[in-house]
């Protein structure tokens, strides 16, 4: 059947009676009401409609060029269904529509409602199938769904399109220029979904709401968080552009809570607190296992306000690519950390402030290039240099338990730093190029491996650094130089040795490798020490043969450990891996040696 036009007259409610509808405006009832295909139009010889069932048309126009529609369309429980001419109110800004409880299916129209003078969203649903585009007043929708295979661009209309109750993303969803679409429900992004576009997306989720579904893409310059309930979800996922999580005295506390222990990928992550407001990450709820922000990681708070970031008792693990930022004013930043790290990793250099005083994770620095540099003290539960360069910038590192620099990571001039070791310290074949004194005070077991060199460090404070096969380069105070020689070994000079070291972090495990075999070579141990989480014996060997008796711990918590830089702690075999078999759960620490 041939599509046609329809008007609707003003002689009674129903869509689907054909003495409502007439060929022309204003013209004699009895044509056919529209079906799909069809055009529908309601301009200022209509009537109000009331929907008694599901009504269909290619286009829906509440208003005409030949007349104003002043009327009301109520869709009521009906559905309907509009096609490529979509939803036009042009001429409707004395209209009103009811979008009732139904859904509405938009296929590859426009749906634009930006002048109707009166909306309400009721809760349809209205669901887009191939290429549309919404342009709205300021109120927004109810639900709303975009198909798989479906695109919905929203660049056009009221500044701000609120969806209150649910967002359902399986195609591609893109807002530009300036708009922004606010999300107050729970929204899902599907495999074959995308959040894209130059402007906003904001989220203002209750207890019952946030991103429960993140298995698409998310590629939109700006996510904005807003006032968000402890409760509201938010599941993990790579997000890109900028994640802001926002507090302030006129919208409240914001609280963006990890849902899941899964992986977080940021681009940029700003958390801002105006006000007195608080703005807190809350990783101690859930405990992601991991949280990466590829750009910046930026905290900003004014007056009295106040940033949480809280990683309590849960291993969440940070991965730290850009720099770290942190702006004070008279507000406060805490940082609780949990049981996991934060790796700096990033190519390019970066500039770290964790806030002044922050107590952190234990701090990795993985650098394949370039340096971090420090840009105020702060406290962590450990400290493993890696990779790259750390600029300690004058400030003051406090690491609780140990610390262990190792080959190829470089500690750039420390001149006026200090470093406050509460447990053991390793460091292999630095050259600690510093230009005035600086500050190294551990508590633990000390010792310098490999081929290194020091100038201006002042030990005093704490134990000796043993540094065999370093060099002195001069004012230097607590350290010892010598070679370390091996028994019975031709040269017997191990600091011509290959320097090593490793964590210990193992459970129970028979035989677990922690320094695996080099051909032509013997694994010499200089040092070790660990810590515990239960009674344990602990056996070292070469291979399959015990290269010492049982060595026990008695109680969860005590530390063993030793250090001999004359002769060696022990030595594998030539050609054998060092290993270790343990009788209990849990033990950690770290172990240092050469490879002769």
């Amino acid at each position: 059947m041939a599509a046609v036009t329809r008007f609707f007259l003003a002689i009674g409610l129903a869509w689907n009676n054909n003495a409502h509808w007439s060929a022309t405006s204003n013209g004699a009832g009895g044509a056919s009401y529209p079906v799909a295909g069809d055009t529908a139009i309601f301009d200022d010889n209509s009537g109000n409609c009331t929907l008694d069932a599901n009504a269909a048309a290619l286009l829906l126009k509440l208003g005409d060029t030949g007349g104003a529609y002043t009327g009301t369309f109520d869709a009521d429980t009906s559905d309907v269904a509009l096609g490529t001419g979509g939803l036009d109110c042009t001429d409707g800004t004395g209209a009103a529509l009811n979008m009732g409880t139904g859904t509405w299916t938009i296929t590859g129209g426009t749906f634009d409602y930006s002048l109707l003078g009166m909306f309400t969203r009721d809760s349809a649903i209205v669901v887009f199938v191939g290429t549309c585009e919404v342009i709205p007043k300021v109120s927004g929708l109810y639900a709303l769904t975009i198909n798989i295979g479906a695109s919905l661009l929203y660049e056009s209309g009221g500044n701000n399109m609120n969806v209150h109750n649910s967002l359902t993303v399986n195609g591609l969803l893109t807002i530009n220029n300036s708009k922004t679409l606010v999300v107050f429900g729970l929204t899902a992004v599907g495999a074959a979904g995308e959040v894209a576009g130059n402007s906003a997306i904001q989220f203002q989720a209750g207890a019952s709401g946030g991103l429960t579904t993140m298995a698409g893409t998310w590629s939109i310059a700006l996510t904005q968080i807003y006032y968000q309930h402890a409760d509201a979800e938010w599941t993990p996922g790579t997000y890109g552009g900028e994640v802001t999580v926002l507090s302030n005295d006129s919208g409240g506390n914001c609280t963006l809570t990890p849902s899941a222990a899964g992986e977080y990928v940021f681009n940029d992550l700003i958390l801002r607190a105006a006000g007195a407001s608080t703005c807190t990450l809350a990783n101690n709820t859930n405990g992601p296992a991991s949280i990466t922000v590829a750009g910046t990681l930026t905290k900003i708070v004014a007056a009295t306000g106040t940033i949480v970031i809280s990683s309590n008792l849960k291993a969440t693990d940070w991965v730290l690519q850009g720099n770290v930022v942190h702006t004070e004013g008279s507000g406060t930043i805490t940082w609780t950390p949990g049981t996991g790290t934060i790796t700096l990793s990033g190519t390019a250099a970066q500039a770290i402030d964790f806030g002044v005083g922050a107590s952190i994770e234990n701090l990795i620095i993985a650098k394949a290039s370039e340096t971090a540099t420090i840009g105020n003290s702060f406290t962590t539960d450990s400290l493993d240099g890696e990779s790259g360069t750390l600029d300690i910038n004058g400030k003051t590192i406090t690491v609780t338990n140990n610390m262990g620099w190792g080959e190829g990571f470089v500690i750039a001039d420390p001149i006026g730093a200090t470093f406050a070791v509460g447990g053991n310290f390793s460091a292999t074949g630095q050259t600690v190029a510093a230009t005035g004194a600086w500050f190294l005070t551990v508590t633990g077991v000390a010792a310098a491996h490999g081929s290194g060199s020091v100038l201006y460090s002042d030990a005093s404070g704490g134990s000796q650094i043993r540094a065999a096969g370093w060099t002195d380069g001069g004012n230097n105070s607590n350290w010892l130089f010598r070679a370390l020689i091996v028994a019975g070994r031709s040269g017997g000079d191990l600091s011509q040795g290959e320097p090593w070291h490793a964590k210990i972090d193992v459970a129970q495990v028979t035989k677990n490798a922690v320094k695996a075999a080099v051909a032509g070579k013997q694994i010499v141990v200089t040092s070790y020490g660990y810590i515990a989480t239960d009674a344990v014996n602990v056996t070292w060997l070469s291979d399959d043969t015990d290269l010492t008796g049982i060595m026990s711990v008695a109680t969860a918590g005590d530390f063993l450990g030793a250090d001999d830089i004359r002769v060696g702690l022990f030595v594998t075999a030539e050609g054998e891996s060092l290993k270790l078999t343990t009788s209990a759960d849990g033990i950690n620490g770290h172990i240092a040696g050469v490879l002769i």
